[in-house]
């Protein structure tokens, strides 16, 4: 999973017409992909991976829709 990956899923499913409102998508990942996706939308909002620790859980709202990440 990357965050092309997430973006191209929230424009499919906006540009279907589907209702977002209040939509929630849960995904499980394995760790290692997990964390990459975690450094890598953490690197897209700061600039950089300085500072950057892992998160158990990932939770961001593109278009309205929201995603809950988290690992086995």
């Amino acid at each position: 999973m990357t965050m092309d990956n997430l973006l191209t899923l929230t424009n499919t499913i906006i540009k279907s017409g589907t209702m977002v409102d209040g939509m929630g998508i849960t995904y499980t990942l394995s760790v290692e992909e997990h964390e990459e996706l975690d450094r890598e939308l953490y690197k897209y909002a700061n600039g950089s991976i300085i500072g950057y620790e892992h998160n158990e859980v990932i939770e961001i709202n593109l278009g309205g829709i929201s995603y809950y990440i988290d690992y086995i």
